[in-house]
């Protein structure tokens, strides 16, 4: 299994990424998760750290892998944590085209979820039970610090994105 690497964020680093993923999401109507997404986020760590901020019990996230692969069964696209309080993150990015996570039947008012994001969802499912089931390990104690270590799952879509500031 691929080793967590250690990293301290640097605030302004963080900063101009999310300015240059704020610009990438605005010149494409929809992203590419394996040729726009995850090669992004490869070349961003500080913001790929930031994203551990999901997650309040991290805290402080202090290491990351991108690709991480899960006992040779599964990939997760980012894993960020805390190692010293031993809580993870597990990211999966998605291409966020409009149907991706809502498909609209006729004659219901309200959306289904669609079948790409019920997949992902299940992937998670997936990432979750293979770490249970290797939690007594010696290399998953090597990996995550203890095996009381624990663990989030966040599905990032890319689409655009707003903010409205409240002064």
């Amino acid at each position: 299994m691929k080793n967590l690497s250690k990293h301290t964020i640097v605030p302004k680093n963080g900063s101009d990424q999310w300015n240059k993923f704020s610009t990438l999401l605005s010149e494409k109507r929809t992203l590419s998760e394996s040729k726009d997404v995850l090669p992004f986020f490869k070349c961003s760590i500080d913001l790929s750290l930031l994203i551990g901020h999901y997650v309040p019990d991290i805290r402080i996230p202090d290491c990351f892998a991108h690709e991480f692969e899960i006992y040779g069964d599964f990939v997760a696209d980012l894993v960020v944590g805390n190692s010293e309080r031993e809580q993870y993150l597990l990211v999966e990015f998605e291409n966020g085209k409009p149907d991706s996570v809502f498909k609209k039947k006729t004659k219901k008012a309200t959306p289904e979820w669609a079948p790409r994001f019920e997949s992902t969802n299940s992937q998670l499912i997936d990432w979750f039970w293979k770490l249970e089931d290797m939690r007594t390990t010696a290399d998953f104690k090597h990996t995550f610090g203890s095996s009381e270590a624990t663990f989030q799952g966040l599905i990032v879509l890319a689409r655009t994105w707003s903010f409205r500031n409240r002064n």
